[in-house]
């Protein structure tokens, strides 16, 4: 993904947006705090993407 102002160009965006927000909702001021929360969601998210890079499946291409 690149940085753009033009989210709407990668369809994860608005997903990562509210997540950052709801983060720094949370933690309020503390840099720290949104820090280690935010390590634990994007690492998990991480995790997720190698995962699924060796999944394989049979759904049909476009799901109705």
């Amino acid at each position: 993904m690149t940085d753009t102002a033009r989210p709407d160009l990668a369809p994860e965006a608005a997903g990562l947006h509210a997540v950052s927000l709801g983060l720094s909702q949370l933690a309020g001021d503390d840099d720290h705090g949104l820090l280690e929360r935010g390590f634990v969601v994007y690492d998990a998210l991480f995790a997720w993407l190698r995962f699924a890079a060796e999944e394989r499946h049979n759904w049909p291409a476009k799901m109705a």
